[in-house]
């Protein structure tokens, strides 16, 4: 096993039967470095369909494990930002949501906090099954057992809030397409766009033991967007804009946002809410029809003032602009001089 921590101080957890570690310092001067052992209980961790690895960090790190699957199969992680996952077939996969297809090592690179990491797929879960429930828009229900899963259907596309008042891991499946769950140590501020139609919210423990407390669902209208530079928004730390567009005629847009502290992650989406890009400023070719400009506020951000930017979808104006057309025509006598 080779940890490389590159140009950057970094943390290792690794479990397993070693007798001898070497360490290369590959810079030209001193570098401290800790080391700590901890007699194993048993056989080193491996992650296998079926089973959560449930952990608690008290600094940034990256954790090493080693993983069984099958094809069919997906590794998922949620408290930090993504994984990296080397098959013994020397395949590289990177993500959040990763598909599998056999045995191998996943790295994952965490901050402090909880952390959570599992296989599903083929018919295995590590969490019991449970029947969706229905529900209407808004809702408050009070939240229990390991895992629950909440169905509802929205009559227009809109922004989706789920509050919580414990720790929780949420996931939005929508139309069958599963977006990366996200872990919420201390209560979820949660802000997702959903389209016209059914979508199910899964809701599962992020520690050993049931979910606790309460959540408030509910859901906010889109906001229109014209050519131009459009109206700024207030948008709450981990909140979501939704800004909606229509394009008439295929050719190239140009979207973004302004923001204010400029913290926004912004993405441009189709109709029915598929991921076109990422960015806060994007030039796309785009057919007609209808798109969407999602702006999130990070949790750990302030209030934002959030203004859309779209050029391309009206058509552009022929001829000088009419304070110059109306020069033109005074000098020659055509209407009358404007008094300056």
């Amino acid at each position: 096993m080779t940890a490389w921590t590159g140009n950057v101080p970094a943390s290792w957890s690794l479990e397993g039967g070693w007798t001898e570690l070497l360490l290369v310092n590959t810079g030209p001067r001193p570098l401290p470095v800790a080391l700590s052992f901890v007699p194993a209980t048993g056989e080193p961790d491996a992650l296998r369909p079926g089973v959560a690895e449930k952990r608690f960090f008290g600094a940034a790190g990256t954790l090493y494990l080693p993983l069984e699957a099958g094809p069919g199969q997906r590794l998922i992680v949620a408290g930090a930002e993504d994984a990296t996952v080397i098959g013994a077939d020397g395949s590289v996969k990177r993500g959040s949501v990763i598909p599998l297809s056999g045995p191998g090592r996943v790295f994952v690179r965490h901050g402090p906090g909880l952390l959570a990491v599992w296989i599903e797929g083929g018919g295995v879960s590590p969490w019991p099954p449970v029947q969706p429930q229905t529900v209407s828009l808004p809702a408050g229900l009070s939240l229990a057992g390991e895992t629950m899963a909440l169905s509802f259907s929205a009559p227009a596309p809109a922004v989706l809030h789920a509050r919580t008042s414990a720790p929780v891991i949420l996931a939005l499946d929508q139309g069958g397409r599963a977006e990366s769950p996200a872990l919420f140590p201390a209560g979820a501020e949660f802000s997702r766009y959903i389209a016209a139609g059914a979508a199910q919210l899964r809701l599962i423990s992020p520690h050993d033991g049931a979910l606790a407390g309460s959540l408030d669902l509910s859901a906010t209208p889109v906001i229109p967007a014209g050519e131009g530079l459009g109206d700024a928004v207030a948008v709450a730390p981990g909140g979501t804009a939704l800004f909606a567009f229509e394009v008439t005629q295929d050719g190239a847009v140009g979207v973004g946002i302004r923001a204010d502290p400029d913290r926004a992650m912004v993405r441009l989406l189709t109709g029915d809410g598929a991921p076109l890009g990422e960015g806060v400023a994007m030039l796309r070719r785009l057919t007609s029809g209808h798109y969407l400009i999602e702006a999130r506020v990070p949790l750990d951000g302030e209030t934002t003032l959030v203004r859309p930017a779209v050029i391309g979808i009206a058509p552009r104006a022929k001829g000088p602009p009419a304070e110059v057309a109306r020069h033109y025509l005074e000098l020659v006598g055509m209407v009358p001089a404007t008094a300056h």
